[in-house]
């Protein structure tokens, strides 16, 4: 197997679990322990290049939060220069491959080393999906588009996330079917649950109610108040059905009672870690009827405690979750009603049931985990 030397760059530290819910992290680890690969860090670069640039790109941020919009001065050419300079330093003279869990440090870099990325989504697909166009200010709308045509043009390959993300790169900057590549993100877990562990776990899930988990940190755009109603209607129907929510910081004043706050958990701290597990693992739907989303990292976590999501069927979520493999999506514009009645009918069957959550843990090893995301990057890498 040939031996690759590869420079992995990042805005934030790859060693830090907490960054993009530990997805940097674990992309770097999964690369380094890959055979024949030899990785070095060129990241906590956010951090390191806070010269001049960074400082009159805040000022500029802060005079557009005075007027209401976002300016993003991470997609700014002049301290986007001040990233590539830093990183063409620090780049070993005998590197393979620059990769990065972003498009925006290559987009700069003047080197003869191939370069290639692995993100969710391009900046052109989160317009008008994740923010309003009208709430970016003029300079962050044309440099966020030209910094990424410019990265994509000049990298080897563009990894992505989802077809979705795929396709939107393909339409917005014309990039070539050869340089695109779809790999599914995986489960960034520490400790990976076995197949004796996930099946003893959906035994024993209760039989007498359905215990539906709800895992984000924005409320309004995962479809929390949608949530909410398709559980109201489970209880109206008089199938017992309580709603758990962690991630959300502070709640909406007044919700039901079968509504169960775990708040924010920190996975960094091993005993609201193994909280976290023990949601996934007690649960028996993941019930995250998301109005945007990119990718969808929880659909992973979910499918590796054999926890069947069902969602919506928005950006890349059909990537991740396949009906009849790992839970069910809905189109944005399906009813609460349409949930509910195919939770009941999933319920009413616990032979079902059980077959479906152990596809789920099933399609976490053979798709959405880092091992094989890791081992489909290398073999493209490799040629």
């Amino acid at each position: 197997m040939k031996p690759l030397k590869i420079a992995f760059v990042s805005l934030s530290d790859a060693g830090n679990v907490r960054h993009w819910s530990g997805t940097t992290f674990h992309m770097a680890q999964a690369l380094a322990a890959q055979p024949g690969v030899t990785l070095v860090r060129i990241d906590d670069l956010e951090q390191r290049c806070r010269g001049l640039s960074w400082r009159i790109q805040w000022l500029r941020k802060a005079f557009y939060r005075l007027a209401g919009q976002q300016f993003d001065l991470k997609r700014e050419p002049s301290w986007l220069r001040s990233v590539a300079a830093r990183i063409q330093k620090e780049l070993p003279a005998d590197t393979d491959i620059v990769f990065s869990d972003s498009s925006l440090p290559l987009a700069y870099l003047e080197t003869r080393v191939p370069m290639a990325f692995l993100t969710d989504a391009t900046f052109d697909g989160m317009l008008d999906f994740y923010f309003p166009r009208a709430t970016l200010p003029a300079p962050t709308l044309r440099h966020g588009q030209a910094v990424e045509q410019r990265a994509l043009d000049r990298c080897a390959h563009a990894f992505y996330a989802s077809d979705w993300a795929a396709r939107t790169a393909a339409k917005a900057y014309g990039v070539p079917a050869h340089k695109l590549h779809v790999v599914p993100l995986g489960a960034n877990l520490a400790v990976s649950p076995t197949r004796e562990q996930v099946a003893a776990s959906v035994a024993a899930r209760p039989a007498d109610r359905i215990e539906l988990l709800l895992c984000g940190v924005e409320w309004e755009r995962k479809g929390g108040d949608f949530a909410v109603e398709v559980v109201r209607q489970l209880n109206a129907a008089g199938t017992a059905a309580r709603l758990h929510v962690c991630g959300i910081r502070e709640l909406p004043p007044g919700l039901p009672d079968f509504v169960v706050d775990h708040g924010f958990l920190n996975k960094g701290i091993p005993e609201e870690a193994r909280r976290f597990d023990q949601l996934f693992e007690q649960s028996h739907l993941l019930l995250v009827p998301t109005r945007a989303e990119a990718f969808g990292l929880v659909f992973c976590e979910a499918s590796a405690f054999g926890l069947p999501s069902v969602t919506t069927d928005v950006g890349g979520i059909p990537t991740v979750v396949r009906e009849g493999e790992n839970g069910k999506t809905f189109p944005l514009s399906a009813p609460a009603a349409d949930y509910a009645a195919w939770i009941t009918a999933l319920m009413a069957d616990r032979g079902a049931y059980g077959a479906l959550a152990m596809r789920a843990f099933e399609t976490y090893e053979r798709r959405l985990n880092w091992t094989v995301a890791a081992r489909d990057i290398l073999a493209t890498l490799r040629g």
